[in-house]
């Protein structure tokens, strides 16, 4: 059952072998490394997703952690279309000829958290309903939940949810074209960053690495595709996304230092631009109290800086001690 790449978008083809897809146990190959691996122990587990990678996929899937309370659940949105075969007879050709007519669906479903956090290294199949007209053919919606390695958190699992293409037949009228798939947190679950590596023997530049992005958090990985969420941070997501092609826009970068107010607003003159902090040659050179506010606006916004990055100096050597805690125990 394999995912092809056409026109842009993803499709979910048949399998010519008969083997049923992620129904057998993997074990991924850990790098080389020392220290607590937890983003490779969580995969380790995983069910069988080989059928993502190959040239015409047949599954596609992303894994995330999230936090379930009693009430908790995720409601499941899948898309993607299918072509018919129309034999069209047209005026002056002999033969018929092959038409294909596009038919988007469009399924949804929920999984009840009490599924997630007692059934455990299970697969379970999601009963989908579709949003308008009864599609010929659907995929199959799967979830597999498993506890967090070495985390001792009844609240906390890794969940995968995957789409996989077991309609019986091959070619195209077989396939699942331009698929993807949302899983949203409801009833107050959330999504929380995904297990990352935890090694002792980092050198200086992924240390450097890990310092300068700390903010910038994973909550998801794509199995034969990219997955992608909203906000982030340190805090937790509420939606991720299974992507075919994923997009992001890079924000053009400018040596320019705007002034802002004490919530991180732009500050705005009379005429609604942003005020740019700058530094005039020639107020300097006349010795002119603007020259003199200029400068003194320059170092007191460094100063400010610097003052908010000795205040993370506690946080992060409590990270730093949490993390040699959790490598030795």
């Amino acid at each position: 059952m394999p995912l092809v790449l056409a026109r842009n978008s993803i499709s979910l083809s048949p399998s010519l072998r008969r083997v049923s897809p992620i129904a057998r146990k993997i074990r991924m190959a850990a790098p080389e490394s020392r220290g607590a691996l937890r983003h490779d122990e969580a995969d380790s587990d995983d069910f069988d997703l080989t059928d993502a990678n190959s040239f015409k996929p047949s599954a596609m899937a992303i894994s995330f952690q999230c936090r379930i309370p009693e009430n908790g659940s995720l409601d499941l949105n899948v898309t993607g279309a299918y072509y018919d075969k129309i034999n069209v007879h047209i005026p002056g050709v002999a033969k018929a000829v092959n038409w294909w007519r596009r038919r988007p669906f469009t399924l949804t479903g929920s999984v009840p958290g009490s599924v997630l956090t007692h059934e455990i290294n299970r697969l379970k199949n999601i009963n989908t309903t579709p949003q308008g007209d009864q599609p010929s053919i659907t995929p199959t919606t799967r979830v597999f939940s498993r506890p967090v390695p070495r985390v001792d958190d009844p609240d906390l699992r890794l969940v995968t949810v995957a789409v996989v293409n077991q309609v019986a037949g091959t070619g195209p009228s077989s396939t699942f074209f331009q698929m993807g798939f949302a899983v949203n947190a409801a009833g107050g679950l959330v999504v929380e960053p995904y297990p990352e590596v935890e090694a002792v023997d980092r050198n200086e530049e992924e240390q450097s690495i890990d310092l300068l992005y700390r903010k910038k958090r994973t909550y998801a990985i794509g199995h034969g595709c990219a997955a992608e969420w909203e906000g982030g941070g340190d805090l937790s997501v509420s939606s991720v996304r299974a992507v075919a092609l994923p997009i992001h826009e890079v924000v053009s970068l400018t040596p320019n230092v705007y002034l802002t107010d004490e919530d991180g607003n732009y500050c705005l003159d009379s005429e609604g631009q942003r005020q740019a902090v700058t530094v005039s040659m020639q107020e300097l050179a006349q010795g002119t109290a603007n020259g003199q506010a200029q400068v003194e606006t320059v170092l007191r916004l460094y100063g400010e800086w610097i003052s908010a990055r000795q205040a993370e100096i506690e946080d992060l050597l409590s990270a730093s001690a949490r993390l040699l805690v959790a490598t030795w125990l």
